[in-house]
């Protein structure tokens, strides 16, 4: 994460808890109106993850 700039950060962050909510509520009984969203939250926090290592400092703001 040393290498990535605020924007980076931020949707890594986000792609990290939407992915562990997700992965969470996958574990627990959840009831079903929860359960509903298991897969989309777990799908768009892998998204942000890898769009997160796009956002990488230049080499002249990295000095």
């Amino acid at each position: 994460m040393g290498r990535s700039n605020y924007n980076g950060k931020t949707l890594y962050y986000i792609g990290l808890f939407l992915f562990v909510a997700g992965f969470g509520i996958n574990i627990t009984d959840a009831p079903e109106p929860f359960s509903l969203f298991v897969i989309p939250l777990m799908i768009v926090g892998l998204i942000l993850l890898a769009v997160s290592s796009l956002y990488r400092k230049r080499k002249k703001d990295s000095e």
